[in-house]
């Protein structure tokens, strides 16, 4: 169940909220905690919101992503005219960095892949151009949920929510990030 809570107090916006969803029920429940002067704004995604154009310094993507394993999410933007950026957890096989919806194929961002597969990706202060490719052959999504699994320490079974529609035929959206 997720709770979350404003105030505001002489010009200083407080945000609170407390979250057990895929994250929260992966690493427990949360409390996330936000003050802010009245001109603050976010470049990106703030908690489960999402947000607008990400800042950062653009630079190639490595040839290695396992240095993702040591972030719990990543930020992606899409639509380059009117940019919409979200968290996703992610997951890096060999050379391939994974990340997919959990909220399925009517989710803004995955909608906005099938009109333009470029990203830009988000990991501390990196800017990462990339391209979104969708995923549908077995193997691929095997090697995938195994590394999620690896990565997050939860179990098939939320592992496979994450990567899969329920009862849904093909698998929910599940995109390879390429230069």
């Amino acid at each position: 169940m997720s709770r979350i809570a404003v105030w505001t107090a002489a010009g200083v916006l407080v945000f609170a909220a407390v979250l057990d969803h895929v994250t929260g029920a992966m690493l427990g429940h949360k409390i996330y905690l936000i003050v802010a002067g009245e001109n603050w704004a976010p470049d990106g995604p703030v908690l489960g919101f999402a947000g607008g154009a990400l800042s950062g310094t653009v630079e190639a993507p490595p040839d290695d992503w396992s240095f993702t394993d040591d972030w719990i999410v990543v930020e992606v933007e899409v639509r380059p005219d009117e940019p919409y950026s979200v968290n996703l957890l992610c997951a890096a096989v060999g050379d391939r960095l994974y990340v997919a919806s959990g909220s399925g194929p009517d989710a803004t961002w995955v909608k906005a892949l099938a009109e333009d597969p470029e990203v830009r990706l988000r990991i501390d202060d990196r800017i990462y151009l990339l391209r979104a490719t969708p995923v549908v052959e077995p193997a691929e999504i095997d090697a995938y949920l195994e590394a999620l699994v690896a990565k997050y320490r939860v179990n098939a079974d939320r592992a496979e929510f994450i990567a899969h529609n329920p009862g849904a035929e093909p698998p929910a959206p599940l995109f390879r990030l390429t230069r």
